[in-house]
């Protein structure tokens, strides 16, 4: 197996460890060395079998990746959903009109 092929795989292994676990700050870490090895993998001579496998496990960890930007995209949105909640409240009137009424200061809720 030739050896580009080789730390090629046990880096995408290490990026799907990393995207399961939801330590994706060591994505960023491990990006240059996947794009050296995948520049020097034409010149390698690996088999088509090899490249096939390899471009398997790209396909996969590209799909977690995706999952994961998905993920953190949807706690943003709840985070923002949630400050809104605690910053801003509805308030009906007996004729189901509504009024918005601001907190006093973040972080401070109260009981009405």
């Amino acid at each position: 197996m030739p050896r580009a092929h080789a730390q090629l795989q046990a880096l995408l292994e290490k990026e799907r460890e990393a995207l399961l676990s939801g330590e994706l700050s060591r994505i960023g870490a491990l990006t240059e060395e996947k794009e050296r090895l995948l520049r020097l993998l034409p010149s390698s001579g690996a088999s088509a079998a090899a490249l096939s496998d390899l471009s398997g496990q790209i396909a996969r960890n590209q799909a977690l990746l995706m999952s994961a930007q998905k993920g953190v995209a949807a706690a943003e949105d709840a985070m923002k959903r949630l400050e809104k909640a605690t910053q801003e409240s509805a308030v009906y009137d007996r004729s189901g009109t509504v009024s918005h009424m601001r907190s006093a200061s973040p972080g401070m809720s109260q009981k009405l």
